[in-house]
């Protein structure tokens, strides 16, 4: 299978999408060379962080160019998942402007993704930074937008939404993994190519 030079990932804070991500980046072809001991967060409630973020008040802004979009890569090979929670508000600009690359929506409900999200640390969380955020209220409202906005988009696109289970990484990118053993029924997602 042709995997594109890059796949914009998005989900709302606690919804399970940086896991997913990382799953998704142990398929051969993968690039993960943004990864370093500074953008690596771990929490006891299993939740990890690895690899860039992008979006409001990260490491990375919103800048949709190259030089900023391919600055984490130490190398330039292989397909590299650009990650940012603010990319749902920002999908019809990446389709416009990166038409030959995928995005991956997941979603999952706003309450138990911040609920989720404030047991693997919320602002506390070491990396990416939230405090941009401010509050929890401020969060919340992030949330709906940025949910609302996922499935408007992928309404206009017409794409059929899934649990993320190893058939899913099959018919999306040609390949199973062993040791994968995750389905959350609360959780959808779906890639536009």
């Amino acid at each position: 299978m042709n995997l594109p030079e890059r796949i914009f990932f998005t989900g709302i804070p606690g919804c399970g999408w940086s896991v997913m991500a990382q799953t998704i980046e142990r398929i051969e072809g993968f690039n993960t060379s943004d990864r370093t001991s500074d953008r690596f967060f771990s929490h006891t409630s299993g939740a990890r962080h690895m690899g860039a973020y992008f979006g409001q008040g990260m490491e990375f802004g919103l800048d949709l160019n190259p030089d900023n979009i391919d600055r984490p890569w130490t190398d330039l090979g292989g397909t590299r998942i650009i990650k940012s929670h603010d990319w749902a508000l920002h999908l019809d600009e990446i389709k416009q402007k990166y038409p030959n690359d995928w995005i991956v929506l997941v979603y999952r409900a706003e309450l138990i993704s911040m609920e989720r999200w404030l047991g693997a640390g919320g602002f506390n969380i070491k990396y990416p930074n939230y405090s941009d955020y401010q509050n929890e209220d401020i969060m919340l409202k992030h949330m709906r937008r940025c949910n609302k906005a996922m499935l408007d988009f992928s309404s206009d696109y017409q794409v059929k939404w899934s649990h993320f289970t190893n058939d899913w990484l099959q018919e999306t990118f040609g390949q199973k993994l062993s040791n994968f053993n995750r389905e959350d029924s609360d959780i959808l997602i779906t890639v536009i190519k």
